[in-house]
């Protein structure tokens, strides 16, 4: 079965924050385990597929108020990984005030 556009995208984006894709993340409800798209110990990254300007209006502004629920019940740093439906690479979507330690974070991770 092929694989679907979204979860590649989660995979690759998963992989450049230095962790794996979190399989049935956030619908599966599961209290034992983080809603987050990836099994990052320390950042929950949110990632969304698709036209650019859905998510960022008020769709976007939800993601980012449910996202920040929850990366606070689990205490990591909300990210937000923006991949555009017909583009290469993706945006990263962090507050100031984490974006130095999300920046370290993602080097420690990813530096070979």
């Amino acid at each position: 079965m092929a694989d679907r556009t979204w979860k590649a995208v989660e995979r690759r984006i998963a992989a450049f924050f230095g962790t794996r894709r979190n399989r049935c993340s956030g619908s599966s409800g599961r209290s034992d385990e983080s809603a987050s798209d990836t099994v990052h110990p320390t950042l929950y990254v949110e990632t969304k597929h698709g036209d650019l300007a859905r998510f960022l209006n008020a769709e976007g502004r939800a993601m980012i108020d449910e996202g920040l629920a929850n990366a606070k019940a689990e205490g990591k740093r909300f990210v937000a990984a923006l991949h555009p439906k017909s583009g290469r690479g993706f945006w990263i979507l962090v507050h100031s005030d984490d974006f130095l330690a999300v920046a370290r974070e993602t080097a420690a991770r990813t530096e070979s």
